[in-house]
Order: structure tokens, then sequence, then C-alpha cells
């Protein structure tokens, strides 16, 4: 939500006009005594439809009748208008062609008129490959541009297979290829998931269940094949995906342990010559070291083609194994698949949680990299003892509990830490972080963090430790902080938090910060990936 509601409501419609050469039509313009990019289109009057409003509009600037009008993007996030007072913009794009010839002047340059008056424009034909959102200058325009790229490009690529955990296996990479897929699917593109039989023997599972209890995704192909502890089954899945010539594969890759399975998929798959690998990395280095990893991460990373990182310290670890990668970078879009805010008071109900108490929330798999201990720690700081907080925290431990209970209990924290420490399924996460005044990361190392996206997602301050990516996607003092995997300067910032009442302010500008990490920036590195790739002919080439 907006920092105040807004009083008024301004409706704009746009035309997304494609000739036969894949090319797109944009104006520039010089009006209210500055230069502009964008498509054609204009405002919506009373009593107009959008489609009336598109066909007045254009018969207005271009003098011509449109048709084959198809909708193509509403604006489905908050944008406060540029040149209305308090009004909130929404934009309505349709995909339409000319009915007849030209009949205005097509420029070769930009901005292709004498003077910068006011009212001056100028028509000019964009092909695919070179749409560039940077060079339009409002910002749901940007949006639209990464969209369109995607749309007159498909034609290249249809066919997309997701190799990584999905249901019925949980947790957030399992969740993230599952939001991946639904994002390509919604832009046209044919895509399967292709998951485990077999992911982890159960003594490598430090969890309870490696399974999830939702319900099977209705509008997901999923398909479960391969044994992650059987070479047979390797060569099989990689013969069968590669004879089925999907044109581009996606491998999610996070432990070396899957390397030996996931590298001969991948080597298999290429044999093909037509179809493009692109690995999809939470971590190239491991955050738990063992003896072999990085032999075993070179055999995958040697028989792919490209790589995206969620993260640019991932990037440099990738580049530690191979300098010919093409590589993308896209920070981890924000999960916006876990239900709705509620408010504090009706999701503490729900959790069975003191309604007169504030909340701090550690959230996910327990494990000893992700510095639970320094939170405990930081807690027991006699600052925070004059508020009214408890720290709650929410995920299944998949290390010893022993060493936090011991130190709650050292500290004398029982009464004022809430541990909840089962699975959190899908449908109660939005309970926890509707509770949180904060989120608190305070990894000792880290790439990036799924956390971190679902906190964007519910507008919630988040205090994160300056490791890995982390500090990539929360900008310090703005939306929350970013410190030192230090106890003393956890509590400090915690202290600040809630002696100077931060938590509106950052509430207001996370509104504005969590547009920049959208599924269709995603699919649109990928899409740049996989473009790169084929115009080196990597495809053709064996390793």
């Amino acid at each position: 939500m907006p920092d105040e509601i807004p009083s008024g409501l301004t409706i704009r419609v746009y035309a997304l006009i494609i000739n036969d050469l894949n090319e797109v039509l944009v104006t520039d313009e010089f009006q209210l005594d500055m230069k502009m990019t964008k498509f054609p289109g204009g405002g919506m009057n009373l009593g107009e439809g959008t489609i009336d409003c598109l066909r007045r509009e254009l018969r207005e600037e271009c003098n011509q009748e449109i048709e084959a009008v198809q909708h193509f993007y509403t604006t489905d996030f908050y944008q406060k208008a540029l040149f209305w007072e308090n009004h909130q913009l929404i934009s309505v794009y349709y995909v339409a062609r000319l009915v007849e010839p030209i009949r205005f002047r097509v420029s070769e340059k930009p901005f292709d008129f004498p003077l910068m008056e006011n009212g001056n424009q100028s028509f000019r034909w964009v092909s695919a490959e070179n749409i560039i959102p940077e060079e339009f200058t409002f910002p749901i325009d940007k949006h639209v541009a990464h969209l369109l790229n995607v749309y007159l490009n498909r034609k290249k690529l249809r066919t997309i297979k997701i190799i990584g955990p999905a249901y019925p296996y949980r947790g957030g990479i399992a969740t993230t290829n599952e939001r991946l897929a639904q994002e390509f699917a919604s832009m046209g593109f044919e895509v399967e998931l292709e998951t485990f039989i077999l992911q982890y023997p159960s003594i490598l599972f430090p969890g309870k269940t490696q399974y999830n209890a939702k319900k099977v995704p209705e509008d997901l192909k999923i398909k479960r094949s391969i044994n992650s502890v059987n070479p047979f089954n390797w060569i099989k899945v990689g013969r069968r995906i590669g004879g089925e010539k999907p044109d581009l594969v996606i491998i999610r890759y996070w432990m070396p342990f899957l390397a030996p399975c996931l590298g001969t998929i991948a080597g298999r798959i290429r044999k093909n010559k037509h179809t493009i690998i692109i690995c999809l990395a939470d971590n190239i280095v491991p955050h738990e070291h063992h003896t072999g990893d990085r032999l075993l991460t070179n055999y995958f990373i040697q028989r792919i083609h490209g790589l995206i990182a969620m993260s640019k310290s991932v990037l440099t670890d990738a580049t530690s194994f191979r300098k010919d990668l093409t590589l993308g970078y896209c920070p981890h879009p924000i999960f916006d698949n876990y239900g709705e805010r509620l408010s504090f008071e009706s999701a503490k109900r729900k959790l069975n949680l003191d309604l007169n108490t504030r909340y701090l929330l550690f959230f996910g798999f327990i494990r000893d990299y992700k510095g639970l201990d320094l939170l405990i720690k930081a807690f027991s700081d006699e600052r925070l003892q004059k508020y009214p907080v408890k720290l709650l925290v929410a995920g299944e431990y998949y290390s010893s509990p022993e060493p936090y209970l011991t130190l709650i209990k050292e500290l004398n924290l029982e009464d004022r830490i809430e541990l909840r420490t089962d699975f959190i399924p899908d449908d109660e996460v939005n309970l926890y972080f509707s509770a949180a005044d904060i989120v608190v990361q305070p990894y000792k190392s880290a790439t990036q963090s799924g956390v971190t996206q679902i906190g964007y997602h519910f507008n919630k301050p988040m205090l994160v430790t300056n490791v890995g990516g982390l500090s990539e996607i929360i900008p310090d003092g703005v939306i929350g902080y970013v410190v030192e995997p230090e106890s003393g300067a956890i509590s400090d910032a915690l202290v600040d938090f809630y002696e100077h009442e931060r938590i509106t302010n950052f509430e207001t500008n996370i509104v504005e910060e969590k547009k920049k990490f959208s599924w269709s920036n995603m699919v649109q590195t990928f899409t740049d990936v996989y473009n790169q790739a084929k115009s080196k002919g990597l495809e053709k080439k064996l390793e």
C-alpha cells in the first residue's frame, strides 16, 4: 500500500502496434516541457471503454484504424501518477495491427522534429532484438518493454523443461521452480517440470519429511523421473529429454551432491545439438564445505551452456570454474504466492500469540550457517527488554536443536522467545510474516535468500547481515538494516528500529523498492541468456 490513499485514479490505454517484420511502433514526443519515449496511446475519458479509448487515440495521433486488438497487460503494481497530484495510475496495453497502409511519417531516428516544443511528435519502428526498456521514459512502459521483449522473441524459444525440485517436494527451491514455470506459461511458453522420484536418501536428509502436504498444482505439468543416486537412471532420463528436443532446459543447482546426477543428464541432453542448457544457481560454492565439492561442481559446470545467478557473489564463484560461460544476473523474484497480508491482530490470533506483544521473526529451516545463535545473543541485550517484544522462531531444525535450546536457557530467554519449530506449510506463511514487525536474517554466510523475497511480498522491514548477496537487495536504512554478522551489531539495529519507530517509514519505502523483483524480469533474463547462447552456436558444440 502507498503511504497515503490516492484521491483519484488515472487510466491510460496504449497500443503495441506490431508489423510483419516483428517490429513495434514507438512514439517520441515533447510534451509538458520534457522529452518522452513511449508507446502510442493516452488517457481514457469518462464514459469510454478501454478499447474505445485506444481506437480514438490512434485516430487522433496517427489518423489510423486498428484491428486484432488483444489484451496484453494491465498494471499489477502500485504506480503513482507523475503529472497528477495524489493520483494512482493504471495503464492498459493491447496488441494491435494497423488496418490500412501507414498514413503517418515514420522516422529512422528518435525525436525527428526540428524544435523541442510542446506537441511535437515522431514515430519509428523498433525491431524485437533492439527493444531496450531503459530507453522508455515511464516506469510502466519500461516494465511492458521487458514483457514485449519476451513476447516478440518467443518464436525462437517455445518449449522449456525445468529440472529440479517440484511437487510433491517441499521447500523454497521447489516453490521457486513452480512459480517460474507459471510465469513462463502465462507468457505463452510450453513448459514442463521434471523432478525426482528420489531426491535425497533418507540418511542424508536432515528434516522430518521431504514431502509437501499441499494439493497437486493443477496448472502445471510435472513429471517425476529422476533418481539422484542411480547412474543408469541419469543416462535414461538424459536420453529421453534429449530426444524430446526442448528449446531450453533450465537446471536448478544448489549442492554438489547432485552434480553427478544433473551433470550426466545435462551431458546427454546436449548431444541432440539443439537444446540450450542454462543453470539457475542458488549456490556454486556451498555454505557448508566438504571435500570434493569443487570437483563435483566442476563436473556439472562443464556440461551447461549458460548460468543465471541470483546474487553477484554466485556469478563470481561460477567464473572461477569457467571463464567462457554465458552469464546472467537476476535477483530472486518476490514470492507472491503465499497469500495476502493480514492485520497484526488477526495474524496473532490465528497463531495464538499475545495480542499486546510485538514480534521480530526468524523464518525458515534452521541450519548453523543461518546464525540463529547470533540473534539469540543479540536478543538478550538489556536495551531490548524495555520493549514488549518477543523473538518468534518459525522453521524446522535442520541441525541439532540442543545448542540453541541451551543458549536460550543460559540467557534466561525462555519467556521471551516463541519457538514454532515444525515445518511451516505454505498456507500458514502469511500468518507468521503478518504477525511480525521485522524479519531478521542473521546469516553467517549466504548467497541470496528466498526469505527476503517473502518479506518483500508482505511489505516487512528486514535486517540482514553483510554476507554474500543479501546486502545487494536490502538498501541499508531505507527498508531495513545491513549489519555485520555479530550479535552486537544486530542488537544495535533492533534497538534503533524500536526506539525510533522505523516500521512505518520502512514499509512505505518497500512499496517502491519491491518493483525491481518481478518474475517477468527473471523470464527476460533467461530469454536474454538463451539468445546469447544461440547467437554463439553453443548448442552445436559438445563438451
